[in-house]
């Protein structure tokens, strides 16, 4: 196994520029994920580590490999397309074999290396059928096992679960999860998924415009993420402006249209009277009954607007002051209140996150 290191890559198309100057770092045997809404770059940097775009600026570095102008059938990549691209006149067996053939394997040998990955990836009762005989989540094991036979430095998936159903897709994430550990081999993933990301990655970056807005591991990064537009791209968040008041004891005290509210971690440089924005998890909020026990701090009346029940969590909309923000907890852990009932709603202080009103979240390297 051998890092992957991208030294400021560019990549523009015309007057575009998909890719702007990004740098990170694949750790060895690491599920790497690529993380941003469509059309943010993410493909187009996966294409230029396979060797499919050239860039206009920048160096690849396979361990101490310098791979720039490598064409691509020399770079010991293995890829998964988001529609598969299986060979529709071969068997399954065939599929994985043709690659082996091209590196001048013998018939004898490809066959059972083929064999052996198919086993890997709990297709091998199927070796003899076509694609076209296949489920959908059997093509996807069989497009994996495809790319991982040929033994790559590097596997790159480009969206591989797009093509399922929800209940599918979740299987899939635990599937390759464990394919890529038991192989071992350093893996690059692109999704706009952010469920997918969290749920999978060891690390990721978060893609925005062209560059990586954020990159670290997920619970770090969803936990606290270091930008403002991080924070709402990474799942569901409560976003609300305010004006910081002053510090005390070492929290800001962020004046809001419901009353002063007090956040554990806020930046330094945020002084008195600068405009942010603070960000609450809809799961890190309290909803509370009218009356009763409740916490000394960060407590505000509120009426709820209306409840949706998930199954294994339930969502509440509520109003405070002028602001209308979403609470989600397990449906026995929420007070019986119904749509116009009253109610309180606590914001724990350590979870609530502090930004700047206009900032954009500069670039970052891993």
């Amino acid at each position: 196994m051998i890092p992957l290191r991208l030294a400021h890559i560019t990549k523009r198309f015309g007057a575009v520029t998909a890719v702007d100057d990004v740098s990170l770092t694949v750790e060895p045997g690491e599920l790497f994920f690529l993380l941003g809404p469509s059309g943010c770059g993410k493909t187009t940097l996966l294409r230029v580590i396979a060797g499919f775009y050239e860039p206009d600026g920048g160096r690849i570095f396979f361990g101490d490999a310098d791979v720039t102008a490598v064409p691509p059938h020399r770079r010991r990549c293995g890829m998964v397309f988001q529609n598969y691209a299986l060979w529709p006149h071969m068997t399954v067996l065939e599929n994985l074999s043709f690659g082996l053939a091209v590196r001048g394997m013998g018939r004898a040998e490809r066959r059972s290396r083929a064999a052996a990955m198919l086993d890997v990836v709990q297709m091998g009762a199927y070796a003899r059928r076509k694609p076209t005989q296949l489920s959908g989540g059997q093509q996807q094991r069989v497009a994996l096992a495809r790319a991982l036979v040929i033994e790559p430095d590097f596997l790159l998936l480009d969206e591989p679960l797009s093509n399922l159903d929800a209940r599918l897709r979740r299987e899939m994430r635990a599937e390759i999860r464990r394919i890529q550990r038991a192989t071992g081999v350093t893996s690059i993933y692109v999704t706009h998924d952010q469920d997918e990301a969290l749920a999978m990655a060891d690390r990721l970056a978060v893609v925005r415009d062209g560059r990586i807005e954020a990159a670290g591991r997920p619970r770090d990064l969803y936990l606290d993420p270091p930008t403002l537009w991080a924070a709402g791209f990474l799942g569901a968040t409560n976003l609300v402006d305010g004006r910081i008041r002053g510090r005390d004891a070492g929290a800001a005290v962020v004046d809001t249209s419901f009353g002063p509210l007090r956040a554990a971690r806020a930046p330094a440089d945020l002084g008195p009277g600068a405009d942010v924005t603070i960000s609450v998890r809809p799961e890190a909020v309290r909803l509370l009954a009218a009356e009763g026990p409740a916490p000394a701090a960060n407590v505000y009346a509120a009426t709820v607007e209306a409840r949706t029940f998930q199954g294994e969590t339930e969502q509440a909309r509520v109003r405070l002051g002028g602001v209308e923000v979403t609470v989600s907890d397990r449906p026995t852990d929420l007070p019986p209140v119904g749509p116009g009932g009253a109610a309180r709603v606590h914001v724990p202080a350590e979870a609530v996150r502090v930004y700047a009103r206009q900032a954009a979240g500069a670039a970052a390297s891993v």
